[in-house]
């Protein structure tokens, strides 16, 4: 909580110069509550007339003040007024070393900042201010807990983090490791120049196609998105006479030849004899979808 005092003291010797320095305001910091070695900060708020200047030699120099007290720092700033003046922001920065023996009043010692207008001159006295110090220790300690008014820390103690380390390793490897599998099945970065899976994605295609109503349209399109796989994977059209070259440079497929040649057989009597009902009777849209799954997981080598 800051307290706010305003005084305003300009001693000039001319009748002009009273006029230079309009107002000199101190803003306090809390003033009880510190101890040995503790930093006091205030700030002091001088608006002028336009045109002067604060003379830089005027402001108190960081050191010692006297045995127990120190400047530690002192900023400046300038800036316009709303009235037309400048207004000088002056921002202290003490150190006590003063140890009492009991709760005691100190004073923040005052100073006088001279400000320059072409000849003239005028002082501004920003006054002294207290605040409260407060002892590290009683002279006579009460009764507490061992007798003691400060407690002594608390020691520190030995954590050993091997385990939580090993723990961070085995989860980063684990979460790395899952998502370098997830990126080479999906093709995503560093697996994009992974050769095409047109398998897997006729099964993708296939699976939207099971969300619509099976009939002779989308029956005629599942057939189609498996046949553009086989043509794709071989690069040229693959028809049922091709089967066993297209076996012969693709073996993972091997396991599935049965299913492969009753797909070609029904492919025939659904695009050739125009049976699609007999088609579908003899192998049905799901059994289409089952095989591109076989022939995708053989495609990305789980079979």
């Amino acid at each position: 909580m800051r307290a706010l005092s305003c005084a305003l003291c300009i001693l000039l010797s001319t009748a002009p110069g009273l006029a230079q320095v309009r107002s000199l305001e101190i803003h306090k910091p809390r003033l009880f509550g510190y101890y040995i070695g503790d930093l006091i900060e205030d700030e002091i708020v001088i608006v002028v007339d336009n045109g002067v200047t604060l003379k830089e030699s005027s402001l108190p120099a960081p050191g010692p003040l006297n045995y127990w007290l120190t400047l530690k720092a002192i900023q400046t700033s300038a800036t316009p007024s709303s009235d037309g003046g400048t207004r000088y922001i002056l921002k202290l920065t003490y150190q006590t070393f003063y140890d009492p023996l009991e709760p005691h009043w100190l004073k923040i010692p005052g100073f006088q900042l001279i400000f320059d207008k072409a000849d003239q001159s005028s002082a501004a006295a920003a006054p002294e201010w207290s605040f409260l110090s407060s002892p590290i220790r009683e002279v006579s300690p009460k009764e507490s807990k061992d007798n003691m008014f400060i407690q002594p820390d608390v020691p520190p103690y030995d954590e050993y983090l091997s385990r939580d380390r090993n723990g961070v390793f085995g989860a980063g490897f684990a979460a790395l490791a899952s998502y370098l599998a997830l990126a080479y099945g999906r093709a995503w970065p560093p697996f994009r120049l992974r050769p095409r899976r047109p398998f897997t994605d006729a099964a993708r295609r296939l699976k939207s196609l099971m969300k619509t109503e099976v009939g002779e349209d989308v029956y005629r399109q599942a057939l189609t998105l498996l046949h553009e796989a086989f043509n794709k994977t071989d690069g040229r059209v693959i028809l049922a006479d091709d089967l066993d070259s297209f076996l012969s440079g693709h073996q993972q497929f091997r396991i599935f030849e049965a299913e492969i040649a009753a797909f070609f057989a029904i492919s025939r009597r659904m695009f050739f004899e125009s049976d699609c009902a007999g088609a579908m009777n003899a192998l049905s849209f799901g059994a289409v979808a089952a095989l591109c799954q076989n022939l995708s997981a053989a495609e990305r080598g789980l079979r």
